[in-house]
């Protein structure tokens, strides 16, 4: 039968119907909460009814005194197995096979079926007299009220001589639990209603109700609704008592406390605002998740699935120290050498024991409680779905020619990078990435033009293990550098604002047609003495070439000038080698910067790369280690050996460590031959650079901090 319940108004009413107390002290017998006796009265509803079938309410009146003002209750039956409730709440205090029961005992009494089965029934407190029930459209209504500090014991949970007799309750929403020393009782999580189950492991009969190893207690903050089950495995009788008050005096007890938490889809993980937060979860993707608390001997207490709103508790616990884990499977109870787990693009982001700022220090997916004599609350785990990264194909119509530079843009047939995060959302322009492999560049170069100067220098090239934390879609290029390539390939990984990087990276890969024509392999250049230098280059194929000129910068104009010509192959596929001395006699010039250009036989010319020396030994700059974890080291050695140094202007040096953005972290001024130390520990991972200023002359490296 179908009730329909429309409550008037809600209410709270906290009140001194406090019965603490503490274990293994005798305490009075409190007339608190009667479901019969005297003052009682009870009422069947519809008209009729008897209380023992689906949908039946019992109403209760003046079940309590609250400051002086009396509290009623009503009990619906939930739900009931085959017509197995012989009696909703019987009052005789003596029968076959019990003994002690009262009238103010809430006692169903059940006779099952040979498959067994159970009772559910929930109770409402209401206000005195607010109750109203309407036959014709089977509704009721009523004012609810909530008391505080209440106690309920469930007596007798045994047997009746059958295998699979054995009895149990279940209880939920309670605060605290206590059973015998002596007790007969298992506790576990009812698959069927999600209570607390506790089962005895009895099958024999035993007619005192009130024997304390047959008998739990749990105690409510406050209760205004709230829900129980009874019920055993097997066919026959099976008796139930239930009292809400202290009842008799429970010597030699043990407390159980609860640990309860959330799981909690947590974008930025410490890094954003150092707080484990952000949306409850129950499941990684579509895997169920777990909790597992493990005592101190590394064994499963007890396994519960996540509830959907993100919530797992622990209701039985008894005082000690514990780990909490999560898991993707659940894990055996008393199994050993279990580990936390996740699906394996999800991760651990950290922590908490409470809802404030801060964390556990380990992103591990566990965490340690210990139990004294209080509940334990939000015992909390952040974990973080890790990005996904898009894989990028571009099929190049124009084929690149060697040295060119193309931005990873439409305009130069590619695109930029892209890829989503569960938290995060679309990736792009703005996200930070890292560069996982660059062997499939097949000799090109990948380049990262980070101070937005135009000029790609080799402080801006890209290896494996880089990190660019702020995409600037037009900043990212690759300089055709690969003679003879079809392809550049390089692989990349998101990461999200929590520091995870995708753990399965994408490919970024560009094509064409025509390898690369291959003209100059190489220009190099050394200083022979003070006023002869020999510049040296080479081809790996020449067309119609005529000849090379050799040209110098002109320090004080910034052109370049030619200082020499060499003839070329006319037409080859061998590679060819050549070199020139230039007589440095008649400049002072101190940096000599060289290029060749390539003239054909119609006049069309080409030109290489640069190549550049310096007539004074430069100080050699040495940074380490590298990646840098915790500090990185600068040295800086080297001797002028052309010009004495009378002055002292090599004497020391400004070293500089400077973000990518160009912004300068720190500066130290350190003399030729000494150490400069910077600390990375705070810095975020990804790449930095170092700057030597000697004089003027500036030295630049870059390195990467990764923790």
């Amino acid at each position: 039968m179908t009730r329909k319940y429309t409550p008037v108004a809600v209410f709270s009413l906290f009140t001194v119907l406090s019965l603490m107390f503490l274990s293994n002290q005798a305490t009075a017998q409190y007339n608190d909460v009667n479901f019969g006796g005297s003052g009682v009265t009870i009422t069947n509803y519809p008209s009729g009814s008897d209380g023992t079938d689906q949908g039946d309410i019992i109403l209760y009146e003046n079940v309590a005194l609250v400051s002086g003002e009396s509290v009623d209750c009503y009990v619906v039956v939930d739900s009931v197995t085959s017509g197995g409730l012989s009696t909703a709440d019987q009052n005789d205090t003596t029968g076959s096979g019990y003994s002690s029961n009262k009238e103010r005992f809430f006692s169903p009494f059940l006779n099952l079926s040979s498959s067994g089965g159970t009772a559910v029934f929930s109770f409402q407190f209401i206000s005195d007299g607010s109750f109203s029930y309407n036959s014709t459209s089977n509704t009721y209504s009523a004012t609810n009220v909530t008391i505080d500090s209440v106690l309920v014991n469930s007596y007798d949970l045994d047997g009746n001589g059958s295998t699979n007799s054995n009895q149990f309750t279940e209880f939920g929403g309670f605060a605290t639990s206590e059973l015998s020393l002596t007790t007969n009782l298992t506790f576990s999580t009812s698959n069927t209603t999600g209570l607390t189950k506790w089962v005895s492991t009895k099958t024999a009969n035993t007619t005192v109700v009130t024997a304390p190893e047959n008998r739990i207690r749990v105690f409510y903050d406050t209760m205004s609704s709230f829900q129980i089950a009874v019920g055993h495995g097997t066919t026959g009788w099976a008796y139930y008592f239930l009292e809400f008050a202290a009842g008799n005096t429970f010597h030699n007890t043990v407390t159980y406390y609860k640990v309860k938490g959330n799981i909690l889809s947590d974008a930025n993980g410490v890094h954003g605002n150092n707080t484990i937060d952000g949306t409850p979860i129950s499941k990684a993707g579509t895997t169920q998740l777990y909790s597992n608390l493990v005592n101190s001997g590394d064994s499963i207490v007890e396994s519960v699935a996540i509830d959907t709103d993100g919530s797992y508790a622990f209701n039985v616990v008894v005082a000690g120290t514990y780990n909490v884990m999560l898991s993707s499977t659940q894990l055996a109870v008393n199994s050993t050498g279990n580990y936390p787990s996740l699906p394996s693009d999800w991760v651990f982001v950290g922590e908490n024991l409470g809802t404030s700022s801060g964390h556990d220090g380990n992103a591990d997916g566990k965490i340690t409680v210990t139990v004294t004599a209080m509940n334990i609350e939000d015992a909390n785990f952040g974990i973080n779905k890790a990005p996904q990264s898009d894989d990028k194909y571009f099929f190049l119509a124009t084929s690149p020619v060697i040295n060119e530079v193309r931005t990873l843009v439409s305009i130069h047939g590619m695109g930029s990078l892209t890829g989503n995060d569960f938290e995060d959302g679309a990736y792009g322009a703005g996200g930070s990435f890292i560069v996982e492999d660059t062997t499939g560049l097949n000799g090109n170069t990948l380049f990262y033009d980070a101070n937005s100067d135009g000029n790609l220098n080799g402080g801006e090239e890209l290896y494996s293990g880089d990190t660019v934390m702020v995409y600037v879609i037009s900043k990212l290029a690759i300089k055709f550098t690969g003679e003879g390539s079809f392809d550049s390939k390089f692989n990349y990984a998101w990461i999200d604002a929590a520091g995870t990087s995708d753990p399965t990276p994408a490919t970024f890969t560009s094509a064409w047609t025509s390898p690369v024509p291959v003209e100059f392999i190489e220009i190099s250049a050394r200083l022979i003495t003070y006023s002869d230098a020999q510049v040296n280059w080479s081809t790996a194929m020449e067309l119609n070439n005529s000849h090379f000129e050799v040209q110098r910068m002109d320090e004080m104009t910034g052109e370049f000038i030619t200082v020499g010509e060499v003839n070329g192959a006319g037409t080859t596929n061998e590679i060819q080698y050549y070199n020139f001395i230039d007589d440095l006699s008649l400049t002072n010039d101190e940096k000599l910067v060289y290029r060749i250009k390539q003239v054909d036989f119609d006049g069309q010319f080409d030109y290489s790369e640069i190549a550049s020396i310096s007539r004074r030994q430069e100080p050699a700059v040495r940074i380490f280690p590298i990646p840098a974890n915790n500090d990185i080291t600068i040295s800086i050695e080297g001797r002028y050996t052309i010009e004495q140094d009378e002055e002292g202007k090599y004497n020391s040096a400004k070293v500089d460590m400077v973000a990518m953005d160009g912004r300068i972290i720190e500066s130290v001024t350190v003399q030729r031959g000494s150490n400069a130390v910077f600390n990375t520990t705070d810095l975020n991972t990804g790449i930095y650079f170092i700057t030597v200023n000697m004089n003027g002359e500036v030295s630049t490296r870059k390195f990467l901090v990764k923790h």
